[in-house]
């Protein structure tokens, strides 16, 4: 058995030249359109939730640890608390 190819540089048919440039613009074309159909979909949903939190930004209500300048903290240690605590 010989399988010696002999048409090696086989030049291709204009159908066949056409078909794949073709076939490559169309998955192009396809790559592109999904790609920014999601793009978009996830700005506008960003832009949903940025204007839905704006409302909310002036309403900043005061933390109840944060305490003025003028009266200092001071930490007391309960001892009474650690009296129950068995050291071993």
């Amino acid at each position: 058995m010989n399988y010696q190819n002999t048409n090696i540089f086989q030049k291709l048919t204009l159908k066949q030249k056409i078909s794949i440039v073709v076939s490559v613009v169309t998955t192009v074309i396809l790559l592109v359109f999904f790609a920014f159909t999601f793009f978009f979909i996830a700005l506008g949903i960003g832009a949903i939730i940025f204007i839905s939190r704006l409302p909310f930004w002036g309403n900043k209500t005061k933390r109840p640890y944060a305490s003025s300048a003028k009266t200092p903290r001071v930490y007391r240690h309960d001892r009474s608390k650690d009296d129950d605590v068995i050291d071993v």
